[in-house]
């Protein structure tokens, strides 16, 4: 059995990926802030940013956002 929430093995052409979510710090850099115990399963790999997948979780993928667009990271 497998899934695409990633609580056990992913479904074939999926891989396993922590959530991150994208902020950015105050030089106003872009960092990618993990918890650590959610895990996504994606298509990661195959050149289409799509579905649960962003530039944190599949850089291969999906393009860097622009700062602007992000919320600074709480210290």
């Amino acid at each position: 059995m497998c899934t695409v929430l990633g609580y056990m093995p992913c479904c074939s052409g999926l891989v396993s990926r922590y959530v991150k979510t994208s902020m950015k710090n105050q030089s106003n850099e872009i960092v990618c802030i993990e918890e650590m115990t959610k895990i996504r399963c994606v298509k990661a790999g195959d050149g289409i940013c799509g579905t649960g997948e962003d530039w944190c979780v599949s850089p291969e993928d999906c393009p860097k956002p622009s700062p602007e667009s992000l919320e600074l990271y709480p210290l």
